[in-house]
């Protein structure tokens, strides 16, 4: 049509205001797409190498090594592949503090992937997980002491069954300044320290009642300790689960940013319709119709969004996809992004349906209007607010309060455009605070300093002050995961207050009771592995303890509940506020108190890219809504600032006029906005940490709002500062322009 050759003119002319609504466009599509990209790169990623490296269905622990016979018994019950994932725990790299796990070469199951470099060639070469080295500053070549013997790092690996490297599964988040993985050759295994080793063997099996029925022998036999299930497993599963959950926030996010930059893109076309009101008003004298009039008009608008959406899913999952990835998900190894259709759909085909649906329908129905009103400037807007009176009010009120209705529609979408953004500051402040404080929290509040799982029975002085208990793993579902609850049965402890001697009540965590939402008196169920069954207990007690999920009981009930011989005298583990020398060989696990605290750093420490981001990103997309929209009703309300200036006002007065009424839109919006964005944050939060076990309890500083405020300010003094320079350009003669 001849009527688009004004199109470069247009864009040439409001360069700025469609520079900055493209500049949002594109950042949001890039990190949308950044996100997309890394979730399912990553996903990918775990399904590859679940398959290709023969992921295990379930490991257990045992107190000695399987004979042949065994392994005949249970290939016979449905086990298929079997492989011995013994380990030793061993002091590494010259710190005192630093636990390396190593195992031997995998032949079958849990097989490692080669990220750098080669396998151990001989007894004195050595591979480590591939974030282990990374952490530490390790690479090809390198030599390193473990456990006072000198391996050279042959490579660096992905051990499939340690996606998440979790020390314990109780652990929550990995901890790689303290905790590593390491792989050596069979005969360099068998030459280490045999009282450090932990029995454990792998598997594959046909379907869960193999998986069952395999341990219920090994049961029989008496030497199992324990079974973990793939489904079960957090070292396998929790990277999976929170991709998952991550996805499908990202996905309402990416939703509701378009939505946003559609009524925006809406906003200026309103703006530019009711501004050509007459240019309109001529185009239909010409023969146009109304649908070549709403095509012309969103056709700049289309075209930016396409454009701008394009390059931003190419930025976003070529290169930010695998920084977001990897910064996100620190603790997994090998990782790539991954683009596949949806993304192309998600980022580039909905922005473009949406900014075409809306807009098409919302100008056509401004556009219902005679020609001859067009032509003479008489649109729809503003007319509901003509007859309220305003007689009573003084002259500078009196315009405030027009100016502000007149427009309400553009206040409104810069309301939601603050909402948006400044959620992003709530969240990223919020995180900083929350993750802070729980860090301090873990550090100050502890049940023990040290627990201790036997492997085997140990007689321990009863004058030493700690608490001989039973610790059992149950499990629990929160929202379609199943995860780990650890309960802990004491006798005559002071650590926990509460303890009745009744088998079916229970004392949980706060932690527990936030995460599931019970509270004192409420019925809980929990499934027994051991049992095979549904356990119901009675809430008696809620008490605070940061760390994982857990709950409490008097120890004689719980092992009559698990069956135990002697329930009076039986006990598994062992808690202490100090440090015990316990005999060698005794000990399955050691959980310390200092570790969970590392734990919380480290995942404090991960996130801290995240909330970086989330603040820099929320404050450009603040500045860009504000100017655009600001801008927009300036150029909407020329008439008037031209009437104005012919009648004497000032420019000062103006920018009071027009720019104070904007500051008190400003003010309330932001002011409303951290109450509203608080509470959307505090009901998400939950859902972003579903796979964690435990809980995080949002905690944001009082101080907090008030920097988010000072943030929104600054924005719009900045904002002000150009739109001041915008009002003063308009001339005088404008009026005359547009007299009928």
């Amino acid at each position: 049509m001849p009527i688009n050759k004004r199109l470069k003119r247009e864009l040439k002319k409001n360069f700025a205001k469609y520079f900055f609504i493209g500049l949002v466009l594109f950042m949001g599509i890039t990190i949308i797409s950044a996100f997309f990209a890394a979730t399912d790169g990553l996903m990918g990623t775990i399904e590859s190498e679940q398959y290709n490296c023969n992921v295990e269905d379930a490991n257990v622990t045992l107190i000695e090594q399987l004979s042949d016979e065994n392994i005949s018994k249970l290939h016979k019950m449905g086990i298929k592949d079997i492989e011995d994932t013994s380990y030793c725990d061993i002091n590494a790299l010259g710190e005192s503090d630093y636990i390396l796990r190593v195992f031997k070469m995998r032949e079958t199951v849990d097989k490692l992937s080669l990220i750098d470099g080669k396998m151990p060639e001989n007894d004195e070469q050595i591979v480590l997980e591939s974030k282990t080295a990374s952490t530490k500053k390790l690479s090809t070549g390198d030599k390193l002491n473990v456990d006072g013997r000198n391996y050279t790092l042959s490579g660096t690996v992905a051990a499939v069954d340690y996606n998440n490297v979790l020390q314990t599964v109780s652990s929550g988040v990995s901890n790689l300044k303290a905790f590593g993985l390491g792989f050596v050759s069979k005969q360099a295994f068998e030459g280490l320290d045999s009282a450090k080793m932990t029995i454990q063997y792998s598997f594959t099996a046909e379907d869960e009642q193999s998986i069952d029925d395999a341990y219920d022998y090994l049961i029989d036999e008496e030497i199992a300790v324990s079974i973990l299930k793939q489904s079960d497993n957090p070292r396998i599963k929790s990277i999976s689960d929170k991709t998952k959950t991550l996805k499908a926030e990202i996905t309402l996010i990416s939703i509701v940013f378009v939505l946003l930059v559609a009524f925006i893109f809406y906003a200026m076309s309103s703006a530019s319709v009711e501004k050509d009101g007459a240019l309109i008003g001529t185009f239909f004298s010409m023969g146009y119709t109304r649908w070549e009039i709403v095509r012309h008009y969103i056709r700049l608008p289309l075209i930016i969004t396409l454009i701008d959406s394009v390059l931003g899913m190419i930025t976003g999952s070529l290169l930010f996809a695998e920084i977001i990835g990897k910064t996100t998900y620190s603790t997994y190894s090998s990782f790539s992004g991954k683009v596949n259709l949806y993304l192309v759909i998600i980022c580039c085909i909905i922005p473009f349906i949406i900014q075409l649906v809306i807009n098409c329908l919302l100008l056509a129905r401004k556009l219902k209007i005679t020609p001859a009103l067009l032509m003479r400037g008489k649109g729809k807007s503003g007319k509901g607010f003509r007859k309220i009176d305003l007689s009573k009010f003084s002259f500078p009120v009196k315009m405030y309060i027009r100016i502000m209705l007149r427009g309400i529609k553009n206040q409104l979408i810069l309301f939601f455009g603050i909402v948006i953004a400044t959620f992003f500051l709530v969240m990223g402040f919020g995180m900083k605070d929350t993750l802070a404080e729980y860090v301090d929290d873990v550090e100050n509040e502890a049940l023990y300093e040290y627990c201790y799982i036997l492997g085997a029975h140990v007689q321990t002085d009863d004058t030493e002050d700690c608490d001989k208990a039973t610790v059992e793993g149950f499990r629990v579902e929160y929202a379609g995961i199943n995860m780990k609850l650890t309960v802990y049965g004491f006798k005559n402890t002071k650590r926990v207050d509460g303890i009745t001697s009744n088998k079916n009540e229970i004392v949980i965590s706060d932690s527990v009771a936030s995460k599931l939402s019970l509270d004192e008196g409420d019925t809980m169920t929990v499934y027994s592995e051991k049992l095979k069954k549904d356990v119901e207990f009675k809430v008696t007690r809620v008490i605070h303890d940061p760390v994982g999920l857990s709950a409490y009981m008097d120890r004689t009930a719980l092992n009559e509940i698990l069956e135990y011989d002697d329930a009076n005298e039986y006990y598994n583990a062992i808690l202490s506020d100090k440090e015990l020398e316990l005999p060698e060989g005794s000990v399955a696990e050691t959980i310390t108190h200092e570790n969970q605290e590392k734990a919380a750093k480290e995942m404090n420490s991960m996130m801290q890219p995240m909330i970086i981001m989330l603040i820099v990103v929320s404050l450009i997309i603040f500045i860009a809504v504000m100017y655009m929209l600001l801008k927009m009703i300036i150029e909407k309300s020329t008439h008037s600032i031209s009437l104005m200036k012919i009648f004497g006002y000032t420019d000062k007065e103006n920018n009071r006029f027009y720019l104070n009424s904007f500051f008190i839109t400003i003010i309330i919006s932001l002011i409303l906005s951290v109450i509203i964005d608080k509470l959307l944050f505090t009901s998400v939060w939950p859902a972003l940490n579903a796979n964690l076990v435990g809980f995080v309890p949002v905690k944001i500083h009082f101080y907090t709002y008030a920097v988010i405020l000072v943030f929104g300010l600054i924005c719009y003094l900045i904002v002000a500062m150009f739109l001041k320079a915008r009002l003063k350009k308009i001339p005088m003669n404008t009026v005359l322009k547009q007299r009928d």
